[in-house]
C-alpha cells in the first residue's frame, strides 16, 4: 500500500458562508474539532503515513490548529499563494511527493472506504488514474460517471435529477506519470480538464464502494456531518475496548442468527421473511462493526428444514433480505451459513461443530481464527467458538450467567456489544 495523500483544503466554501465564516472549508467546526481532522484520523487508520495539504484560502489557521505533525502523521503543506484550480493545486502539491503513486482526497468531502481494497483494484487493473465511486439514489446535487463492465471510465455525465447512479466521491489513486503525457496550463481544473476530456483516449478506471459517505459543501449536508461524524468516527481514547479484544481489520466477526440478530419463536422457528423481526439496534451496529471487522460471518443452525418446516429457499429468502438491507444502510454482509441438518444427524456442519467455520476459511482464505470473536445467545455458538479457537462473547439477554471456561465476555445484547467494539 502506498503510504502518502495529497488532500485538497485550498476551499472557501462560499455555499457555506451562512454557517461557516471566515475560515476554510476544511476547518468548518464538527463537535468542537475541525472537519479535516475527521479526515486526517481516517487516513492515520488507514496506514497513511504522510498527508501533504494543498492550502490557499486563509491556510495558516490549518497550519497554526495542525502544525507539521498530527498524530503519527507528517504533514507538508503546498501553498497555492493565488487560486489554481484543482489541477494545479494537485502539481504544485506533487512537488512535495516522493512516491511516484499517490492517493488524493477533497477537503470537504468523507467517504469511508477501505483504502487498501481501493489500492489493490487499481493496481490489478493497471490505470493510470483511478476513482471512487458512490453509488446513490433519488439526487440531483452531482452527476454521473459512467463506466463499462472492465471498469474502465467512458464519461462523466452532467448534473441532473438521476434516480439511480454512481457519483465521483472525491477520493482518487493516480501515478505521477499522468502528467508527464499531458501538458496543461498553472491553472486548471483536475475534473473538467483531465479527467473529463481525457478519459476517451488514457486509461481511467473507476471502482464503486457503498460505505458512508458525506459531502459538507452545503449547509444542510454540514449540520448532518456535525450529528453523525462524532460517534461515527471517535477518537482512538473514545474507543478503549470494553471486551478486552484489540480489533483490526485483520479480525472476523462470527454472529448467530436467532436471539442475536432477529427475534426467536418460542418453541418454534423463525419460517418464512414475514416472521423475521430484528432486533433493536442490531442494523445499526452491523453498519458500525463493518468498518472495523475484516470479514463479518452469520453461522446459524436451522433444522427447521430437515424437519420439513421450511425450505431451503425460505431460509435463503431470508438471508439475502439481511445482506441487502445491511447493504443498503452503508454496511455488509460477508457470508451467510446455515445448517439445515437434524440435531440427532449429529453433522459436524451443526454448531458446536466446526463445519461451517471451515467451510468460510475455505471460502476466505484470509481468515484467522486466533483473530476472530463468535457472538452467540446458547452454549453451542460458544462451544462452536471455542473448538475453531476463536474469542466468544455470550448474549445474556439480560439473564445472569454463570461463569464457563467456554465464554469470554458476556453482552445483554447485541448493540451492547457492539458499543463495547466500535
Amino acid at each position: 500500500m502506498i503510504r502518502t495523500a495529497i488532500v485538497l483544503a485550498g476551499g472557501f466554501g462560499t455555499r457555506l458562508q451562512s454557517v461557516v465564516k471566515d475560515l476554510p472549508k476544511p476547518m468548518a467546526d464538527i463537535a468542537g474539532k475541525p472537519f479535516l481532522e475527521y479526515l486526517l484520523r481516517y487516513l492515520q487508520s488507514q496506514g497513511l503515513k504522510k498527508i501533504i495539504l494543498s492550502v490557499g484560502y486563509k491556510w495558516e489557521s490549518i497550519f497554526h490548529y495542525f502544525g507539521n505533525r498530527f498524530d503519527q502523521l507528517e504533514l507538508n503543506y503546498a501553498v497555492e499563494d493565488e487560486p489554481l484550480g484543482t489541477g494545479g493545486a494537485i502539481l504544485k502539491a506533487i512537488q512535495s511527493c516522493d512516491e511516484d503513486e499517490f492517493f488524493i482526497f477533497n477537503g470537504d468531502t468523507f467517504f469511508l472506504i477501505e483504502l487498501a481494497a481501493f489500492y489493490e483494484q487499481h493496481q490489478k487493473s493497471g490505470a493510470i488514474l483511478s476513482i471512487a465511486l458512490k453509488r446513490m439514489k433519488n439526487f440531483d446535487r452531482y452527476g454521473v460517471v459512467k463506466t463499462d463492465s472492465a471498469n474502465r471510465i467512458l464519461s462523466f455525465n452532467e448534473k441532473r435529477y438521476y434516480e439511480e447512479g454512481n457519483i465521483n466521491a472525491g477520493v482518487y489513486l493516480l501515478n505521477r506519470n499522468l502528467f508527464n503525457q499531458l501538458s496543461f496550463p498553472k491553472k486548471f481544473s483536475f475534473e473538467k480538464d483531465l479527467m473529463e476530456k481525457h478519459c476517451a483516449e488514457l486509461d481511467f478506471r473507476a471502482f464503486d464502494f457503498d460505505d458512508y459517505f458525506i459531502d459538507i459543501g452545503i449547509p444542510e449536508d454540514y449540520a448532518r456531518a456535525r450529528q453523525e461524524l462524532p460517534s461515527l468516527l471517535a477518537t482512538p481514547d473514545a474507543r478503549k475496548p470494553k471486551w478486552g479484544f484489540q480489533i483490526d481489520k485483520s479480525w472476523t466477526l462470527f454472529l448467530d442468527r436467532d436471539g442475536v440478530l432477529n427475534r426467536k419463536i418460542d418453541g418454534d422457528y423463525v419460517r418464512d421473511l414475514s416472521q423475521f423481526e430484528w432486533l433493536p439496534g442490531v442494523k445499526e451496529s452491523l453498519v458500525k462493526l463493518s468498518r472495523v471487522f475484516g470479514r463479518i460471518i452469520i453461522v446459524s443452525n436451522q433444522q427447521g428444514v430437515g424437519k420439513k418446516l421450511m425450505t431451503m429457499k425460505d431460509v435463503e429468502t431470508i438471508h439475502d433480505s439481511i445482506v441487502k438491507t445491511v447493504h443498503d444502510l452503508g454496511g455488509r454482509i460477508d457470508q451467510i451459513y446455515f445448517a439445515p441438518q437434524l440435531k440427532e444427524e449429529n453433522s459436524a456442519m451443526r454448531k458446536p461443530g466446526t463445519g461451517m467455520a471451515l467451510q468460510a476459511r475455505e471460502d476466505f482464505p484470509d481468515i484467522n481464527f486466533s483473530k476472530s470473536i463468535m457472538v452467540g445467545d446458547s452454549m453451542s455458538d460458544m462451544e462452536f467458538g471455542r473448538n475453531a479457537g476463536m474469542k466468544t462473547v455470550f448474549i445474556s439477554h439480560g439473564n445472569s450467567v454463570e461463569k464457563n471456561e467456554s465464554i469470554d465476555a458476556v453482552a445483554s445484547n447485541f448493540a451492547d456489544f457492539a458499543v463495547g467494539i466500535a
